[in-house]
This record gives structure tokens, sequence and C-alpha cells, in this order.
């Protein structure tokens, strides 16, 4: 077979590199001039060597070529890749809102250290893409909006169909400020651009309303009735355990519509995308228990703290997972940290089944806040003598600080510390999760649904680029809120366990 003229260059070439390393390559015009061919001939010859990896080009004020290291270094990402993947991210997680300004270009060069000229060109090149664009001269996130005609009903308009476990864990949800972390800014994200949200049921019950589809078959009669309007699914449940789900997963990604599962528990890292119809369209949105533990120790470790109390982990199953991996994480942390327990709470201090004597206790702590020091010995005995558990962790084990559960929690352990006499931070550090309005003492854990109900929604609504690993997961993004109630380690474990010389008292109360 005829090698061609651009092939016989291509060999020539790579036979100087093969005998010389350092070989320079000059640009591709030097090139056709040194072997008397037109500049197209040599181009192509370069190009061979590029699909062999054995040369890189780079379009600049003329197109260059070289080789071995220097064409590593050539596919390192510059400042303007690293600026634009930033952006990126920015965007998806919901930094920079779709439709918000983004900051000006004076700013980003500053904050990233750069030229005003490398933050233009991340712009531009965003823009490109369609996650950026221009308006009265500012930078706006997102693609620029199109113009669409107002749908004549609201029952014309592209819908979501949000599938709840039943009647009951709908109307909880709908109430309880934790899952509404993750559905205002859903719903919010939604109504901006007249996306209806059509509720569902898993589980029927005489409860539910008579257009609300409830069960697989209702469900998917109702998909196929919203035809070309209907844009994927949310499935909002605290059940993932129930055998029901993965099938009903299955059967709606059959749809090839974003099926997107907001696992509020981190209970169902099992239901992967895999052996789905279209792997790529389905999303699972959780909590991450793991990474907000982490935050959380990584804090209590920074601080100097080694022994670190844990109280009321059997309460519930969501809190002996938590202490499970409390324990875990400091072990890999830092293994010569001690996590502490003393053993089962006391069952007022359960969220939902308290006993008529927490109404005393609260009482007693209100009452602790207002009597004269010379006259709280008799409260701090009472509520010495109705917390035995939280005295003996605090009495024998001396832990510097304390993990609560969740906010709630982190609340009434903090009540009864100062009513007590417990100084927060000075004496005993304290950490919960969750960031709930009702928490302004503790210092705690925000799990991220804001941004993770912002991502939900540009899945469907399918306007910039949202990834999820290979299993289809979309972790939250967990950061500490800190309130001051973290501090350094103290000389609480050398100290009596209540301050104002109440300590032997209280002892001997318990001994009594």
């Amino acid at each position: 077979m005829r090698i061609r003229i651009f092939e016989s260059l291509a060999q020539k070439l790579e036979q100087a590199i093969a005998e010389d390393p350092h070989f320079v390559i000059p640009a591709i015009n030097r090139l056709a001039e040194r072997y008397d061919v037109s500049y197209q001939t040599m181009w192509k010859a370069v190009q061979l060597l590029v699909k062999k990896g054995l040369v890189a080009t780079r379009q600049g004020r003329s197109m260059r070529v070289s080789h071995g290291l220097a064409a590593a270094a050539m596919s390192r990402p510059t400042s303007t890749d690293r600026i634009a993947a930033a952006m990126r991210r920015s965007i998806a997680d919901g930094t920079y809102r779709v439709g918000a300004h983004l900051p000006k270009i004076g700013y980003f060069a500053r904050v990233l250290g750069v030229s005003r000229l490398t933050v233009s060109r991340a712009l531009l090149r965003i823009s490109g893409e369609g996650l950026a664009h221009t308006r009265r001269n500012r930078w706006i996130a997102g693609p620029a909006p199109a113009a669409s005609a107002m749908p004549a009903s609201i029952h014309e308009a592209p819908a979501i169909l949000v599938v709840s476990y039943s009647v009951m864990s709908r109307n909880y949800s709908i109430a309880d400020p934790f899952s509404q972390r993750f559905m205002a800014p859903f719903a919010d994200e939604c109504m901006l651009r007249r996306v209806r949200l059509c509720p569902a049921l898993m589980l029927d019950s005489p409860e539910r309303e008579a257009d609300t589809p409830a069960g697989l078959q209702e469900i998917k009669a109702a998909i196929r009735r919203m035809g070309d309007r209907y844009m994927g699914t949310l499935l909002f449940t605290p059940f993932p355990e129930d055998g029901d789900l993965r099938s009903m997963i299955e059967s709606i990604a059959a749809f090839r519509k974003p099926v997107v599962f907001f696992d509020s528990t981190d209970k169902g890292a099992f239901i992967t995308c895999k052996g789905l119809a279209d792997r790529k369209a389905y999303f699972r949105i959780h909590l991450d228990d793991r990474g907000a533990v982490t935050i959380a120790l990584e804090t209590l470790l920074a601080q100097g703290h080694t022994v670190i109390g844990m109280h009321g982990a059997e309460l519930y199953d969501w809190s002996q997972r938590r202490a499970a991996l409390v324990v875990e994480c400091a072990r890999r942390l830092n293994p010569s940290a001690r996590i502490v327990n003393a053993g089962a709470a006391e069952p007022f201090w359960d969220l939902y089944g308290r006993a008529s004597r927490f109404e005393s206790i609260i009482g007693a702590i209100q009452r602790a806040s207002h009597e004269p020091r010379s006259g709280r010995l008799p409260i701090v005995r009472q509520l010495a003598e109705a917390a035995p558990s939280l005295i003996r962790l605090l009495r024998d084990e001396r832990p510097t600080a304390l993990i609560a559960f969740n906010d709630e929690l982190a609340r009434d352990r903090c009540d009864w510390c100062k009513a007590t006499g417990i100084r927060i931070p000075q004496d005993l550090s304290l950490v919960s999760f969750d960031n709930m309005p009702i928490n302004l003492d503790v210092s705690t854990v925000d799990f991220g649904f804001s941004r993770l109900g912002y991502q939900a929604a540009h899945i469907f609504i399918g306007d910039i680029p949202i990834h999820a690993d290979r299993n289809g997961n979309i972790p939250g993004i967990c950061t500490l809120v800190d309130h001051g109630s973290i501090g350094k380690p103290a000389a609480f474990g050398r100290k009596p366990l209540i301050g104002d010389g109440m300590s032997a008292k209280i002892h001997g109360a318990q001994e009594k």
C-alpha cells in the first residue's frame, strides 16, 4: 500500500523524537518550509503524532507542537481551567444560584489571586457551556431564560410527581422544619419556572384526596396522563427499607425521566442505579451522617478534646447508628481518643415518650435560672436525682466534651448543665446535629438540605449539570454552625462535677 506524504513525514518526526528526547519541534509553518510541503500536509502529519500521544498541541498565535515532558505540562489544567471548574461546581451546588448575579470580575481576581483577564476567560468558557450569561453588563449564573408562553391553566404546566409514603408521613413532612430545609428551596425553584408539583402516595388510605394517586399502578397511570408535561418523580419517604421502594423506582425509571429519591434518614445506600433501564436518570440525594460526624469530631479533636461523652444513644435507631459512627470515626481520626457512654438514659430524655416528670424538671431548670446561688442547692439536687445516668457519665468518666445526637436532645442537656452549674463551653463543650431554629446555644452540624433541595429541582429542570457518583448518590455538604458551645478542654475532668462547692452534697444525695 502506498504511503501518503503526510504519513511519511510523521514517520520522520517520530524517528527524530526517538533518537533525541530533547528534540525541539518548531511551529508547523516552519516544519512545512523545512520539508518543502504545504501547511495542511504538515498539519496532518502532526495530527498523526497527536493521536499516538507522542506530541501535544495548543492553539496560540500559531499552532505549536511539543513532546515528552513539555506535552505533559501542556496537558495540565491552566488557571482558566481551574477557575472555570470551580465556577461550575459553585453553580451546580447552589453557591451561586441560577438567575442570581455572580460576583464581579474584580472580586474573583482578588479572592483567587489571578488576573481579570483569566477570570473573564473562565466566564466566557462556562457561558459557552450554558452555565452563565450576561444581562446589563453583569454576569448571571445559569443559562439565559428562554421566552416561553404562560400555560393556559395550571393543569397544562410541566409537572413533577412528589411521592410520599403515606398521608400521615406527608403531613408530618410538611410541618417538620427538618424536612422543610429541603422542600422549601425545591418548591421555590420549581415555582419560579412554573413547574407544578403533583402529590402521590406509596400507600393507599381512606384519608387521601380523591385526585391523589396511591400505589404503583395509579402512579404509572398518572404519569401516562401527564404525557409530555411529565418531568420526573421525587420520592419523599423515610422508609427506604420498605421492599416496595426498589420495585417502584425500577418501574418509574422506565419512563426515562429523572427519579430522585430524597433519603432524609441516610438508610437507603443499598438502593443504587444498577439494573435500572436508564442508570443516569436515578439520583439518591441524601443526608451524609458520616460526613457530619466526621466534622463534629474533627472540630472537637482540633480543640484538644480526647475524652468525649455520649448520652442517650440507645433512645432511637438513628441515634444508635450515629453513635456507632462516632466510635468508628473517632478510632480513624485519633486512635488515642476515648468515646464514653454511661449507659441507658432515663425515659424523660425521649423526645416522643417524655413522662410527666419531665415537666417538673423543666420547671426546676426555669426556677434555677431565677434563684440566687444560696437558694439553688435543692433545685440542683432535684436535677441530679432525676438524671443519674448523666451524673454518672460526667462524674465517673469525666469527659471534656459531649455529643448530642440532634438539636432537641442538645437543648435539654444544655439547659440541664446550665441549671446545675456546669458552664458551656468553659467546663464542658457541646456539639449536636441538624441546625434547627430551636437551637441557638449549641454548635451544630448543618446537613446542607437547602442545597440538596436546589440541586433536586435543577435535576428535573435540566438547565445545569448535577453530577452524582456511579451509584447515583449525591450527599449533602455538611458544615459546622458555631454557636459558641465548643472551646478548649478545661480542667473539668479534675474539678468537682458541679461548681460552687456543691459537688459533695450532690454526690451524697446520689449515695442516699
